[in-house]
């Protein structure tokens, strides 16, 4: 058994336990274990990264230091350290595989061959903007440099992976890179999330706070949902798609009168990249066939395709089941790619268009572990 890994500050410590413990999609991050190869005859362990995050072929590695040393050393050790992993994870040599284990004693294997995009992530113990990194246009791979408390504020509104891409993207796009200004459009991203979706004017005004809070955690742990289906969806939903989720189920599932539906509804949702599908019946109802079938129609019909489509139904027996949990989830059928995965396309494109019009050589974007911060 390899020897505990080197401990984080013990401030950098709770920001990643938060962190794992309070993120949306929590069951895709995971806390890497050390790995040993031999080098000129002699067994040596060193650190692929602090966490990383696993889904859809996107890994998300995380590297933390807090140090007196400056923003620029800082963020100097951590790519130093990510290089280093990356370019030995690329050997496919089997002691380079990445494995970790999330909090609910999961373990997970990524041998680079399952890698199909990469995001490397320094966190650093000073108050900075997200800056990208230097890096290859034409590669798969994305190097963002960040403040360590941008975990603790994804924490602290139970961010998810998409929350961080949209985040970091957005800041990377603009341009005062200021912390000020980060911390900022987190604010505003947050409201703006909340106020869309009218949650907190529906808990307050009718009285719902406790069924809010069962169905936001529903929709991430539901009883009746196996493993295979949530993980499919949950990594994937942005802060104010959950939100909307919510605040539709909450009017559905008090409209069927609950906890026994009385009534039997069906409501969809298109968004800008999820096409949901919502659902209330009773299992013993003469119309439950129907009602199941019709939502897995329109589901399928999800705008012509250009949607991905899940269908989330709300259904009960009568023998004191929680009614705020969904029962099934389908996932619509020829599912592309993932909504993280989809952004960090978007980024890549981006990226490679402002390479081509401006003609630079791929190799132009070589780490020279100069870094500059305003």
């Amino acid at each position: 058994m390899l020897p505990p890994a080197p401990r984080l500050s013990s401030e950098q410590e709770q920001i990643v336990e938060n962190f794992i413990n309070l993120s949306f999609g929590t069951a895709r991050l995971y806390r890497s274990e050390r790995y040993s190869y031999v080098e000129n005859g002699k067994k040596l362990i060193d650190e692929p990264c602090d966490l990383f995050w696993y889904g859809d072929g996107v890994v998300v590695l995380f590297n933390l230091t807090k140090s007196r040393l400056s923003a620029g050393k800082q963020t100097k050790h951590n790519v130093d350290q990510l290089r280093k992993y990356i370019q030995r994870w690329k050997t496919h040599d089997e002691c380079f595989t990445l494995v970790g284990e999330n909090r609910f004693g999961t373990r997970c294997s990524v041998p680079f061959a399952d890698v199909e995009r990469i995001v490397a992530i320094s966190l650093i113990g000073r108050k900075c903007g997200i800056t990208a990194l230097p890096c290859d246009p034409y590669s798969e791979e994305i190097w963002i440099n960040a403040p360590d408390v941008l975990l603790e504020q994804l924490a602290e509104f139970s961010g998810s992976l998409v929350d961080l891409l949209l985040i970091a993207f957005h800041c990377i796009n603009s341009p005062d890179k200021s912390y000020t200004s980060l911390t900022s459009y987190i604010k505003e991203y947050v409201n703006s999330a909340l106020e869309n979706s009218d949650i907190r004017e529906v808990s307050v005004a009718e009285g719902f706070t406790k069924d809010v809070a069962a169905i936001q955690r529903y929709l991430e742990f539901p009883k009746y949902v196996n493993e295979a289906a949530r993980l499919q969806y949950v990594f994937d939903l942005s802060l104010v798609e959950r939100s909307v989720l919510v605040h539709a189920a909450l009017q559905l599932l008090h409209k069927s009168e609950p906890p026994n539906f009385k009534y039997s509804y069906i409501l969809v949702i298109n968004g800008t990249y999820y096409h949901f599908v919502l659902a209330t019946v009773h299992m013993n109802s003469s119309n439950f066939q129907k009602v199941v079938q019709d939502g897995l129609n329109l589901m399928e019909k999800n705008n012509n395709g250009e949607l991905e489509s899940i269908f989330f139904g709300y259904a009960c027996y009568g023998f004191g089941e929680d009614y705020r949990s969904p029962s099934f989830i389908a996932v619509g059928p020829g599912k592309r790619r993932s909504q993280a995965k989809h952004f960090i396309d978007i980024h890549l494109s981006r990226r490679r268009r402002i390479n081509t019009l401006f003609n630079y050589p791929s190799g132009i974007y070589s780490f020279q572990h100069q870094y500059v911060f305003h």
